[in-house]
């Protein structure tokens, strides 16, 4: 009788700790996940602000020519 029960209790336990382990495992990747998005976010961010501020290293091209024809174009060269 008590080999039932422990038994039992061994699977519901090893039951148990599996469901944590792969709550714990999910929420790992769900903070690496939410982490690259605010990495990405903040990368575009600073890009915006270095368009908006940092105009010295920026070549303005105002026409091409296309086929044969000139056309108006904006064109951005970054200068590294």
């Amino acid at each position: 009788m008590v080999l039932v029960f422990s038994s039992i209790f061994t699977l519901i336990l090893a039951g148990l700790l599996g469901y944590i382990l792969i709550q714990f495992r999910n929420s790992e990747r769900l903070v690496a996940k939410e982490q690259a998005f605010h990495i990405a976010e903040s990368g575009i961010e600073y890009y915006k602000w270095y368009l908006a501020h940092e105009l010295e290293g920026i070549k303005w091209i105002r026409t091409s020519y296309i086929f044969g024809r000139m056309k108006k174009l904006l064109a951005i060269q970054i200068l590294i």
